[in-house]
């Protein structure tokens, strides 16, 4: 079917059929189904007539019949995500999860069936909607609930891809999208000393940044100091700014503050200030997440990122490898440093 809209033809979208590209295309339709579908399996192909099927696809519109692919294929097109809302207010992590996976689905022509839980009884609730023959694989992500390990690993053995975005794997059993804790502290911490601190403060919750900053100064030939260690309930701003007046109060003098999170690094750099100490002068600070408010702060913050916009890609694409029933491998994506005003 054939519409005009101001002197140009187009094809109706709706209308226009997989034989139809491919008669366009002079290609036969098993061809264009393997290059639009991603199977192509044994076929060879040049990449330059890929790209053009691809090319003229979108050009005339063609939109692939998700209920007749379904009933060939045993597939939906759909992938479940269930998401636990990480990162403290304004640090953007969990928006920049989304439009990672989002991204991946959009390219791959994947739907997306999005999730918020926030303990186990709400993901249960809302999990046997998800994957009763409606979802081609399942994607948890955020906050870690280890609880949730023998359900999804039996789904797993039950035939439903599963995969994990955690900071690290839940199972072996699982393919997971991590970034190391660890590495995410030495990255700040081993900045800040390559700027010339020598006395380097650390505050945040224990865990594995810390163990990433005490690791860091003993490489170099220093030893953690307990004095310019706080730690912290949570990674908010009144925290941050709390543990900064602490430090101040005991009276050890320090060069460089390496906090866990970028609210805790603004909270300790406000009391600073509040002192009369020069950020970065007297004082270089990083924090943690590459929030998009770290542009904008008084000194402008120094920052590592830990990546959720390419994790949230890279999900995707290891969990359709999985649904084409290729093996998988966890994955680990290595964090980013943010340079800004705060420690040059």
């Amino acid at each position: 079917m054939i519409g005009v809209n101001g002197g140009a033809t187009r094809v109706a979208t709706t209308q226009l059929s997989l034989k139809d590209l491919a008669r366009e295309l002079r290609v036969s339709p098993s061809l264009v189904s393997k290059v639009l579908n991603g199977r192509l399996g044994t076929s060879r192909v040049s990449p330059e007539l890929s790209q053009a099927i691809q090319a003229r696809a979108e050009a005339l519109g063609y939109h692939k019949n998700r209920t007749a692919a379904a009933l060939v294929s045993g597939r939906h097109g759909v992938l479940g995500v269930f998401l636990h809302q990480v990162g403290v207010r304004g640090s953007g992590i969990i928006e920049e999860l989304i439009a990672g996976i989002a991204a991946a689905a959009t390219r791959s022509q994947q739907r997306l069936w999005l999730n918020f839980f926030h303990d186990e009884q709400e993901f249960f609730r809302q999990c046997p909607q998800t994957h009763a023959g409606e979802v081609d694989g399942l994607i948890v992500g955020g906050v870690t609930h280890p609880e949730l390990c023998p359900p999804l690993v039996r789904l797993r053995a039950e035939g439903l891809p599963v995969l994990t975005i955690h900071d690290s794997p839940l199972d072996e059993r699982l393919a997971n999208v991590a970034c190391d804790q660890v590495q995410v502290m030495r990255l700040a911490t081993e900045h800040l000393l390559d700027r010339g601190c020598r006395a380097v403060a650390h505050i945040g919750p224990a865990g594995e940044r810390r163990i990433g900053f005490e690791t860091s100064l003993r490489e170099r030939g220093m030893s953690p100091d307990p004095q310019l260690m706080v730690m912290t309930e949570d990674f908010e701003f009144a925290s941050g700014r709390f543990a900064a007046e602490l430090l101040l109060a005991r009276g050890c003098a320090f060069d460089g503050l390496a906090a866990q999170s970028d609210q805790l690094a603004l909270g300790a750099m406000e009391a600073l200030l509040r002192h009369g100490l020069a950020v970065p002068r007297q004082v270089r600070i990083t924090g943690v997440d590459d929030s998009p408010f770290c542009e904008f702060c008084t000194v402008p913050l120094t920052s590592v990122s830990q990546n959720f916009r390419r994790r949230g890609e890279l999900a995707v694409e290891v969990m359709l490898r999985q649904i084409n029933f290729q093996e998988v491998e966890s994955v680990c994506v290595p964090p980013t440093l943010h340079v800004r005003q705060s420690t040059r």
